[in-house]
């Protein structure tokens, strides 16, 4: 679904001094997910603000007519890849790829960003083969992130996986609405957790 230039422009100056880049905005249903990115990653705070504040400049600019959902998270260590800048910003990195119905051949593929041309990708496979994707025929694609290799037997045990949630209240035009900033995080992982997400939940008169 193409997105209303209206929305982008308020997530531009409600995000403009939280020193956050743009990385995503899609609809999914009623549900409208925005990603932003900031080297080093975006705290949880950062990320309660921004929902806060885009929610109020998308009430204020009158930018979506009727109930939606507005989830603002950051794109975490494994993030989707739907425009060419995604692409390029990921040479290098590990991706798996789901191609469309109609391309034909294996519909699968796993490995490495050795380069981005136009609207086409160049992937490495970890047998060595060269595969060249053209991002039209993409169904889904994502990085992937390795986090090293499993505990040996006997070895010490890791702690189970620790979740923080912090709620703060969001009141929105025409009705009641809640910020949720849910992240969970392996025990004594020094990496950002895989996403940190934001939902306001809103109903517009």
């Amino acid at each position: 679904m193409t997105i209303d230039p209206t929305i982008l422009e308020a997530v531009a100056v409600a995000t403009d001094d939280l020193d956050v880049e743009l990385y995503d905005v899609e609809w999914a249903g009623r549900i409208l997910r925005i990603s932003l990115d900031r080297s080093g990653g975006v705290d949880l705070d950062t990320l309660s603000t921004a929902s806060r504040r885009i929610g109020a400049a998308l009430d204020l600019a009158d930018a979506i007519p009727g109930a939606y959902q507005l989830e603002v998270g950051s794109p975490g260590l494994e993030r989707s890849l739907r425009t060419p800048a995604h692409w390029l910003a990921a040479r290098g990195r590990q991706v798996r790829i789901k191609t469309r119905p109609d391309a034909g051949g294996n519909r699968r593929l796993e490995g490495v960003i050795d380069g981005v041309t136009g609207d086409v990708a160049t992937v490495r496979t970890a047998e060595g083969a060269v595969v060249q994707v053209d991002l039209a025929d993409v169904d889904r694609a994502r990085t992937v992130f390795a986090w090293g290799a499993a505990p040996k037997p006997g070895g010490p045990k890791t702690g189970s996986a620790k979740t923080g949630n912090a709620k703060a209240g969001n009141a929105k035009t025409g009705g009641q609405s809640d910020t949720t900033i849910s992240r969970t995080e392996p025990a004594g992982a020094t990496a950002p957790a895989p996403s940190e997400r934001a939902q306001t939940t809103g109903e517009r008169a």
